[in-house]
């Protein structure tokens, strides 16, 4: 009962992290396309994690569908404008042609019949004429099916008015291109946001059964020490040293021991097969990590990660690609429609909308930051205050060996003091990894992302429930 405490813990942050990594970072392929080495170090984790991500293989390929889109509304637009072309310079021709008709019309009719050579020169000019006549009949087709094409688009007429031009061409053609580029433009930046999402998450993974592995260790060593105990108490028992309440005690302990450890090993298993998932490998392999002591760096100022953040996160850079394409819009609008024009005043009050949209994004980033740094702080202190709980029962576990040794404490009292130092030392693994795991996710949320709290509850902090 006195050591649960930890295991108990471990198992709820297990199962937390579990089921969190499994929603958050759904994207994996189906598992048993990768085959590990002997050992996965962290970057293989992320590598194979972010290759398998089938979240990521989405935004590719609705990037690829929009950039379709944005290819096929500018093959529109440039059959519009070819056709307009079309039109215009095939009436600027036919009006040369009909000029042309009329005069050589007129120099037909102003042979002399008796001229010896009129055979040949109205022979001549009929050629020409006929020629003319020719040319006009194509630029008629040419017009024609020039005007067709317009017409399947809603244009009845080339010669278009500013305002024509705007409604016809500007508004559902340009507009749209400029709103598909900052969608791809924005998807591309999210894409980045995700991958790194997929990047925090394997490493987190992967500290937390680097973690998990270290309490492993300890909990073994510490193991073969109580065995030990165990066999002397035995022994002690059997010759009268000690009492039968002494030895349940010392039995009791010793097999809580084991199946602490049992316990431990099958969260190392639990959260292993999570990363597995991740790297699109098969969960009944057997993967071996490379030490791993987490992200070892300082906390730095509050302000260090907040004016990184307003300058680099996705949703900012976003919000602001949405606002520069609404403002460029707006400008073309009161070019063409004037600014008193229903439209001019819609497309403000995008732009509105739009300014609106960025001042919530660097709220919602102002206030990650905040929560990020809080909890960095709150595991930097939980980790000063298990360093120096540690060294403190450490010193009080030393003393009430000898006290035991000199009989003045009970083997029920040094068996408390024992597992008492026992979970400080576990305590200091577990928060040791929940702060270098704060820092990680701070470092990644004052870049494009993600948020420090789409990652802060996958990775619950060990001590959930009390000691």
């Amino acid at each position: 009962m006195r050591r649960n405490g930890f295991l108990i813990r471990t198992l709820t942050a297990a199962l937390f992290f579990s089921s969190f990594f499994t929603a958050f970072f759904p994207g994996v392929t189906a598992y048993g396309v990768e085959e590990p080495k002997e050992f996965i170090s962290i970057d293989d984790a992320v590598e194979l994690s972010k290759k398998n991500s089938s979240e990521l293989k989405k935004i590719d390929y609705k990037v690829k569908e929009l950039d379709s889109q944005r290819s096929g509304i500018r093959k529109i637009k440039k059959t519009i404008e070819d056709s307009i072309e079309i039109c215009k310079t095939a009436e600027s021709d036919m009006q040369q042609s009909q000029t042309n008709i009329a005069e050589l019309n007129q120099q037909l009719k102003s042979l002399d019949p008796l001229d010896p050579l009129y055979s040949d020169k109205a022979a001549e000019i009929q050629a020409k004429l006929d020629e003319e006549n020719n040319k006009l009949a194509g630029l008629n087709a040419q017009m024609a099916g020039a005007q067709a094409v317009l017409i399947s688009f809603g244009i009845n007429s080339y010669d278009l008015s500013k305002k024509g031009e705007y409604n016809k061409i500007i508004q559902p053609y340009d507009f749209a291109i400029y709103d598909l580029d900052a969608s791809i433009d924005s998807l591309s930046i999210n894409r980045q946001a995700a991958e790194n999402g997929v990047e925090v998450g394997a490493k987190l993974l992967y500290s937390q059964i680097s973690s998990l592995n270290d309490a492993s260790k300890l909990q073994g060593e510490l193991y073969e020490n109580k065995q030990k105990e165990y066999e002397g108490d035995m022994m002690k028992y059997k010759y009268g040293l000690i009492s039968e309440i002494e030895r349940l005690e010392s039995e009791k302990e010793f097999k809580n021991m084991k199946f602490d450890i049992d316990k431990i090993n099958r969260n190392i298993d639990n959260i292993s097969m999570s990363l597995k998932k991740m790297m699109g490998i098969s969960l009944a392999t057997s993967i071996n990590l490379e030490p791993y002591n987490g992200y070892e760096k300082d906390l730095q100022s509050y302000y260090s990660y907040l004016n990184e953040a307003l300058e680099n996160r996705s949703e900012i850079i976003a919000a602001k690609i949405d606002l520069r394409t609404k403002q460029k819009e707006l400008d073309i609008t009161g070019d063409y429609m004037g600014e008193s024009s229903d439209e001019y005043k819609s497309m403000k009050l995008s732009v509105h909308e739009s300014e609106i949209s960025l001042k919530e994004a660097q709220n919602s980033v102002n206030k990650d930051i905040k929560t990020g740094y809080a909890d960095a702080l709150k595991k930097k202190k939980a980790l000063e205050i298990a360093q120096e709980k540690e060294k403190s029962l450490s010193e009080n576990y030393k003393s009430m060996k000898l006290y035991h040794e000199l009989g003045y404490v009970t083997k029920t009292q040094l068996l408390d003091t024992e597992a008492a130092y026992d979970n400080a030392q576990d305590n200091i693994i577990s928060a040791r990894r929940d702060y270098y795991d704060s820092l990680l996710k701070l470092e990644y949320a004052s870049k494009i992302g993600p948020q420090y709290s789409n990652t802060a509850e996958g990775s619950v902090s060990t001590k959930m429930g009390g000691n």
